[in-house]
């Protein structure tokens, strides 16, 4: 009809009319009116998200990818989130969030995001991340001189290095330079400091990756190769003895 309405007839039994995604059960012998109008603003659905990386490795995640609206038009966009306890958390744009995590952690963090649908609705979900431990190597060989000892300093943790062969903080020797020494296993993705040290001896950098520097080392008065060490490299630094 020109009012609108819409007459509907032999029909038998009971009516089912779905509106808005809930389903209305009509008694057969009752009248069902619907009045065109704007439909009521359904809340968005955030889900749970999981995400990897390695150590010092920020990992960008789009989070709205397994995120819906029930409402037909309606555009999702991240609108807050919580910081992780072992890591940094920023939006990037309306679908994707960066997870940083800090300085020598690994293991599982958690934060959450709301996302909202700009039209009053909202939802939150939780995004777990595994930050992956990394490895790399240095290979230290003395080029000309006596044996020494060789020291490593973690720069991005600030402290010394991990022993290569009880694996727990120590004051600085890791190994002893003479004969055939395999690499020393660090930690990736970190800045260190190497330098070597022998009684009444003196020694200066010979040779180190082109991207490292030479600097003071950190403790005491030697001569250190500085630089960066990414996952799974492994990097050759030598020294000679001061004559």
């Amino acid at each position: 009809y020109e009012d609108g309405t819409t007459l509907v007839t032999n029909l038998e039994g009971n009516i089912y009319v779905i509106v808005q995604g809930e389903e209305l059960q009509v008694p057969e012998g009752e009248q069902c009116i619907i009045i065109p109008g704007q439909p009521p603003n359904l809340m968005p659905v955030a889900k749970d998200d999981a995400a990897v990386t390695d150590e010092h490795t920020q990992v960008i995640i789009p989070v709205l990818d397994n995120d819906y609206d029930p409402n037909v038009g309606d555009t999702l966009a991240v609108d807050s989130v919580t910081q992780g306890t072992n890591g940094d958390v920023t939006i990037i744009d309306d679908y994707h969030v960066a997870y940083s995590p800090d300085p020598g952690f690994n293991g599982i963090d958690n934060f959450t995001y709301t996302v909202s649908d700009g039209n009053g609705g909202t939802d939150t979900a939780n995004v777990r991340v595994t930050v992956h431990e990394t490895s790399a190597q240095i290979d230290v060989t003395i080029v000309e001189g006596p044996g020494a000892v060789i020291f490593i300093w973690d720069d991005t943790l600030g402290e010394w290095a991990i022993d290569k062969d009880t694996e727990k903080p120590v004051n600085g020797t890791n190994h002893e330079t003479g004969g055939e020494q395999d690499p020393i296993t660090v930690a990736g993705g970190r800045d260190y400091y190497v330098w070597v040290d022998a009684f009444n001896e003196s020694y200066l950098v010979w040779s180190c990756p082109e991207h490292w520097d030479i600097k003071a080392a950190p403790v005491g008065d030697a001569e250190a190769a500085y630089g960066p060490l990414v996952a799974d490299a492994l990097v050759s630094v030598s020294f000679i003895v001061v004559q």
